[in-house]
């Protein structure tokens, strides 16, 4: 696995210190790839003290997987850091530097600074935005709410970029719909997508029914449901929570708990943190409807044992 191999790495060069040999830039940067593959970030910080201490080049791989780590964890200000430090090296970022930076940018909610990144990359005249690169910008975007700016870059892929957007990047705009309540684009780029050949899968189906949830378009999410079914992709608890999430948005307590009751038939099992958080999305929509939903005949007999939501 991950941990043996950066745990190998590691012996390894314990083994060059206790045999008195001098551990060379090789070295470093093969366990700095391993710990940044692991995510094994206080190791990874660790040792890159040692190697700007000690004057060691990095290699622009393993700049580029040191900014993958920080971005999976969330870090965007240590992403933006080691960005910045690859000029001491004389490093140019090439198109994974971009993709990754990007990525770290979305992934800590940081749309303006993922955009200022593009127009750095474009401005360079080196590496060209690739798909991955535009479609780690609209998930920027559309994690920071920005759904028109998102909606921008996806027209501009082919027209500017010369970029033709895949099912992930489809599915990405989607989201950023999604989180803008924008169902109905979110339902005008699933078409889009199947009028141009590509195949969405359980996470696009998701995320159109993330939409329809979130706007309380029930009619929309149960006529889906039925859809992916019929192409073949099982329903799983995200399906159903925005299913469950229309019907409480749009009123219909009785749906959302017949609605409960299928889904636990289908062999899904929530759990209580999930239990508790319906009732509160029930309690905030319908007030009183929250006690007679809890209470009702949809959680009775459903599972001994089953977590009882608070009446």
């Amino acid at each position: 696995g991950r941990a043996g191999r950066w745990e190998a790495a590691e012996g390894v060069m314990a083994d060059m210190r206790a045999d008195g040999m001098k551990v060379d830039t090789v070295a470093y940067n093969t366990l700095l790839q391993a710990l940044a593959r692991s995510r094994q970030i206080e190791r990874a910080e660790g040792l890159l003290d040692t190697v700007f201490a000690s004057g060691m080049k990095l290699t622009l791989v393993t700049f580029n997987m040191l900014l993958a780590m920080y971005g999976k964890a969330g870090q965007w200000e240590r992403a933006a850091e080691g960005f910045g430090a690859m000029t001491q090296y004389q490093l140019q970022p090439d198109e994974v530097t971009f993709n990754c930076v990007i990525d770290a940018m979305a992934k800590g909610g940081q749309w303006r600074r993922a955009e200022a990144y593009l127009a750095r990359m474009c401005r360079l005249g080196g590496p060209r935005p690739s798909v991955v690169t535009l479609t780690a910008l609209v998930d920027a975007l559309g994690k920071g709410g920005q759904w028109e700016r998102a909606e921008k870059v996806l027209r501009q892929m082919s027209d500017e970029f010369g970029v033709e957007p895949n099912a992930i990047t489809f599915t990405t705009a989607m989201d950023a719909m999604a989180k803008g309540l924008q169902w109905q684009k979110a339902e005008e780029l699933m078409e889009e997508m199947l009028r141009r050949g590509l195949q969405p899968n359980f996470i696009t189906y998701n995320t159109l029914m993330n939409a329809y949830g979130r706007c309380g378009q029930v009619d929309k999410a149960q006529e889906l449901l039925g859809r992916m079914r019929e192409n073949g992709v099982e329903p799983n608890m995200v399906t159903y929570t925005s299913l469950i999430d229309a019907c409480i948005k749009d009123g219909q307590i009785q749906l959302a708990g017949s609605t409960l009751r299928q889904m636990i038939s289908a062999g899904l099992k929530p759990d209580p943190s999930w239990y508790s958080a319906v009732f509160n999305a029930v309690s905030r929509q319908s007030g009183a409807a929250g006690s007679m939903f809890s209470n009702s005949e949809y959680f009775k007999g459903t599972d001994a044992g089953r977590p009882r939501l608070p009446s």
